[in-house]
């Protein structure tokens, strides 16, 4: 399965997540979109982007998973992680991490 035959995940529409969501739909993906809040999901839909009603629907749905979150303290509730135990299932999955987070907390995602 290559990049481009693949379906996409992106949760964190926000300032820097919406714009690159609308430049992966405008490029021809099948994109499925999630955010905390649901107010940026209807732009999200307006350019084209499915929607889904939880993080953990996004994940079902989702090949690559984008995440574009202020911290990774966000990140690691979204997951539900504690420790190196995620609470959502991402086995088989490529989940990507474009928000600002530490080294040691990279390494200790990659651990869980």
């Amino acid at each position: 399965m290559t990049f481009f035959s693949s379906r996409l995940g992106f949760a964190g529409i926000g300032t820097m997540g919406l714009p690159i969501a609308r430049r992966l739909v405008a490029a021809g993906h099948v994109l499925t979109a999630w955010n905390r809040s649901p107010q940026p999901l209807s732009e999200a839909q307006a350019f084209g982007a499915n929607t889904a009603s939880s993080f953990a629907a996004l994940v079902e749905e989702a090949d690559i998973i984008f995440c574009a979150f202020a911290n990774g303290s966000v990140l690691d509730a979204v997951l539900r992680r504690h420790g190196n135990t995620l609470g959502i299932q991402i086995a088989d999955k490529t989940l990507i991490q474009l928000g600002t987070t530490s080294i040691e907390h990279s390494e200790q995602l990659a651990r869980a």
